[in-house]
């Protein structure tokens, strides 16, 4: 029963991209006679072919219910007893041959489409607290549905808008797979009115829910912003899947990576910049020594003149550079660094050559620490040094000696 739940919250998530991210106005424009000619006239192959576009590329919603039931009867036709066949191949290596029915798979999917396209011309007649009431209760898991057409019901909720917000926010269902769907419709909507119901998942058993922190980027609010920032200091890690460590290990470990202390990705404090960065309206604006720093987010929401701010303008203690230092070498171990070392140079000039030993202090450890990374750590902290503006970077960068791999 939960796969089945997991399955449908899939479904919808893949439907509210496909069909919310994709604007109808740029579908082309069927009617119902030229569909039932294609189905009537198009065989095997190319019958499959059309049927695997008929499900998301033509624009429907000119077809009356009428028009509908017709189209319905020819697909239900096809999918009880096309004779097309064809000798497949599944699984790795030499796999399984099995004999399918291609077109009548197909027409599954089209089905589906235009039952919901039948759906949603009833619901679209009702008034709009009778309207968000009845497709919350067809999104239920605890509604059976013979297709997967509850997959729909998330865009109904977004054709709404804004006037659907009081009456979703009602709704605060046990089961959390339904509630996060709920979520998104409201973050989509980005009306103010539903952050409280977003923030209520914020947190559970005192740690940040990062679906919940993603979706935060859609409110542009002071509050929201704040709670952001908050989120910057969490101390959550785990292993990035681009760090050697993490395939070296042999397992998915992305939170609570225990001993293994190096090349850590703050998963939280990434998910909260990046929405950070969608509020403003910037794309890792700050850089990687900046972008996810505490300090940074809040001098920044502090200051009068936020158009105008640079992190570098920012007085920061020994302490809050060796911070900066040792999380900039955890960014570049989680494989998401830029490789111009010069912009990161250029935005450690401000700090100071205090810097220098903290940079050389942080490859040594991180060698010790995790072997496997010498060569590329010496690399790049080398190049770090070279690209730095002091002659005491240059001359401590010559004494690295990097082996070849």
């Amino acid at each position: 029963m939960r796969q089945q739940q997991i399955l449908t919250m899939l479904l919808a998530s893949l439907c509210f991209i496909s069909v919310h991210g994709k604007d109808s106005s740029h579908k082309e424009i069927v009617t119902s006679k030229s569909i039932l000619m294609e189905l009537s006239k198009k065989k095997n192959k190319e019958l499959e072919d059309y049927l695997s576009v008929l499900d998301y590329k033509f624009d429907i919603s000119q077809i009356s219910t009428k028009e509908i039931d017709i189209i319905l009867t020819k697909l239900l036709e096809i999918r009880k007893s096309d004779p097309f066949k064809e000798m497949r191949t599944f699984g790795k290596g030499r796999g399984v041959k099995k004999v399918v029915y291609p077109n009548r798979s197909e027409a599954y999917a089209c089905i589906a489409r235009f039952m919901f396209q039948k759906e949603s011309i009833r619901l679209r007649k009702l008034p709009i607290k009778e309207r968000v009431d009845e497709i919350v209760k067809l999104m239920s898991p605890s509604t059976k549905v013979e297709y997967h057409t509850g997959v729909g019901y998330d865009n109904e909720l977004l054709h709404i808008g804004k006037e659907a917000v009081p009456f979703i926010i009602q709704y605060k269902p046990k089961d959390y797979l339904f509630r996060m769907r709920l979520v998104r419709i409201l973050a989509e909507v980005a009306d103010p009115r539903g952050i409280p119901y977003v923030m209520e998942l914020l947190k559970n058993k005192n740690r940040y829910n990062p679906g919940i922190i993603k979706e935060l980027g859609n409110f542009k609010d002071s509050k929201v912003i704040e709670t952001l920032i908050e989120a910057l200091t969490d101390p959550t890690f785990g292993i990035h899947r681009k760090n050697p460590i993490y395939r070296q290990m042999g397992r998915s470990k992305f939170e609570d990576a225990g001993p293994v202390t190096t090349g850590r990705f703050y998963s939280i404090r990434n998910k909260a910049a990046k929405s950070l960065n969608k509020i403003i309206g910037h794309n890792n604006y700050w850089g990687p020594v900046y972008n996810e720093d505490h300090k940074t987010w809040a001098e920044w929401f502090n200051t009068k003149k936020r158009y105008n701010f640079s992190p570098k303008s920012i007085t920061r203690t020994e302490k809050e550079k060796e911070i900066l230092i040792e999380f900039l070498f955890h960014y570049y171990m989680s494989r998401r660094v830029t490789k111009n070392v010069r912009v990161i140079a250029d935005d450690l000039k401000p700090l100071g050559k205090t810097v220098i030993p903290m940079i050389i202090k942080n490859c040594n450890h991180h060698i010790a620490k995790a072997p496997i990374w010498e060569t590329d750590l010496k690399t790049w902290t080398k190049q770090l040094l070279q690209a730095l503006p002091w002659k005491e970077a240059s001359e401590l960068a010559e004494t690295i000696k990097v082996k070849k791999k």
